[in-house]
């Protein structure tokens, strides 16, 4: 009787620790699928969800949501800490906005992805409060108003965005627009570009009020503004950039600050164009063959 109740037990247990570990995958990671994908499946790989919003409540804070194979998916929000990528060779594309609207300590990583408007949605990825956001490998295109916006409204508190290896083209506003609320002065919004593309916007990236921006090995062009454009006491700092094709290669307005070194600026109707503030460069910048090449505010001097 003894032997029994303790290989009884012991079983218990067993199936007890096969439960929770099932739980805690479940919880760290979901899958989708456009081909066969149900909202009523647990979200497994062998039963994938349909829809990234179902797989986002899936998990706890600090999971992934994985699109296993290629086909349109729907608009979502990402409102924690989690991963929304595309497997290796999985073409995901996200018809509409993907917003993200985050505490001030989370982080979220969009990955992979093509988020389409298709010329009728207002914008590709909203980001609308403090927190961390990195989109990475991603196309977002054909927006009838911004391909990607960061601002938020609170008076406290910092969003940082990290935008890598990403595609913005054929949106008919700002490519990427960063910008903090006039009543939000005690807070800021920063971003770190780098190795992207900013294509047939009306204008190619643009830092706002309150904001400040670093941008470094990415191109903008055949934008029907500026290329590169910073206003009302924004910051932008511009290294190692091409900016060609557009009416403006790089723009300052009203108090903004630019700073440009190693640069090339080049086959646009205005190379340097200052409309208020000033655009300082590093004396290692091409600027040749505009229109009309503009000129410099100032130098910025190494250190």
């Amino acid at each position: 009787m003894f032997k029994a109740k303790f290989v009884f037990n012991t079983t218990l247990v067993f199936i007890a620790m096969i439960s929770f570990v099932i739980l805690a995958q479940a919880q760290s990671q979901a899958f989708v699928s456009a081909k066969n994908g149900n909202d009523a499946n647990p979200c497994t790989v062998a039963a994938p969800c349909r829809t990234f919003n179902q797989a986002l409540n899936a998990i706890a804070a600090g999971g992934e949501v994985v699109a296993i194979d290629s086909g349109d998916y729907q608009p979502f929000t990402v409102a924690k800490t989690a991963t929304v990528s595309a497997a290796p060779g999985v073409s995901a594309g996200v018809v509409g906005t993907v917003s993200v609207a985050l505490a001030s300590t989370d982080k979220a990583v969009l990955r992979g992805l093509t988020v389409r408007g298709n010329g009728v949605a207002s914008m590709g990825i909203y980001f609308s409060t403090p927190g961390t956001l990195y989109i990475e490998d991603c196309t977002v295109e054909g927006f009838a108003n911004i391909g990607i916006l960061e601002t938020h409204s609170v008076t406290l508190g910092v969003q940082q965005l990290f935008v890598k290896n990403t595609a913005v083209r054929r949106n008919h506003s700002e490519g990427l627009l960063v910008e903090v609320g006039s009543a939000a002065r005690s807070g800021i919004a920063k971003v770190a570009v780098e190795n992207c593309r900013f294509e047939d916007n009306d204008r190619g990236l643009v830092i706002g009020q309150y904001s400040r921006g670093t941008v470094s090995n990415s191109v903008s062009t055949f934008n029907v503004r500026s290329g590169f454009e910073a206003v009302v006491n924004g910051t932008l700092n511009l290294d190692s950039c091409l900016s060609t094709h557009n009416n403006e290669g790089v723009t300052s307005v009203s108090t903004a600050v630019v700073r440009v070194s190693n640069c090339t600026l080049t086959d646009n109707e205005i190379g340097v164009n200052v409309e208020g503030g000033g655009i300082f460069t590093r004396k290692n910048n091409t600027v040749e063959g505009n229109t009309n090449n503009g000129a410099f505010s100032g130098v910025v001097s190494a250190k």
